[in-house]
């Protein structure tokens, strides 16, 4: 309302200040014609950009309480979680170092040896990195919320299972890699 009241304010003034003359083609002036009144407001920007990729927006900061199925999510504790917080920026670093293929941030996160595929070392891993985090497992990765959670005694589900992912004695750690 207020810009509303200083707009017409101003745009008074300037009417009153111009007195409605105006050069023709011809160089002549034209007291007929009304004044021509930039009347576009600038607006501030509503939302601010956030540009770091690991920061969690308020959206995935919630906890959910009901899946989109219905059905309710077990506790985190039952996934052995003892930070939901600190387990969801791990999820959001994982995501982006999955998407710009930092296969060594990755591996380093990954809890061996694995059982599923059994494969027992980064050195084993690290050369068939694109066999394992294929297209299937980046899609579930990217399309998971991180307010939709599926957690049960496993850990922490990924997609249809293509990731799981759990707490281990030296931190969040991929668990379980199926990627067919």
């Amino acid at each position: 309302m207020i810009r509303f009241v200083l707009s017409c304010i101003v745009l008074s003034m300037l009417a009153c200040n111009d007195a409605g003359e105006h050069k023709t083609a011809a160089g002549t002036t034209d007291s007929t014609r009304p004044a021509a009144v930039n009347t576009e407001v600038k607006k501030p920007a509503d939302t601010v950009i956030n540009t770091d990729p690991y920061a969690l927006t308020p959206e995935e900061m919630k906890d959910d309480s009901v899946f989109s199925d219905g059905s309710r999510p077990t506790g985190w504790s039952v996934a052995g979680i003892d930070g939901p917080v600190s387990f969801k920026m791990f999820l959001k670093r994982l995501r982006y170092w999955v998407a710009q293929d930092m296969k060594d941030s990755v591996v380093a996160v990954i809890g061996f040896p694995l059982q599923n595929p059994r494969v027992k070392t980064a050195q084993q891993f690290l050369p068939e990195y694109d066999t394992y985090i294929n297209t299937k497992v980046k899609n579930a990765l990217k399309a998971q919320s991180l307010s939709q959670l599926f957690r049960n005694v496993n850990g922490v589900m990924i997609g249809r299972g293509e990731l799981w992912l759990g707490e281990t004695e030296h931190g969040y750690r991929i668990i379980g890699i199926n990627n067919k």
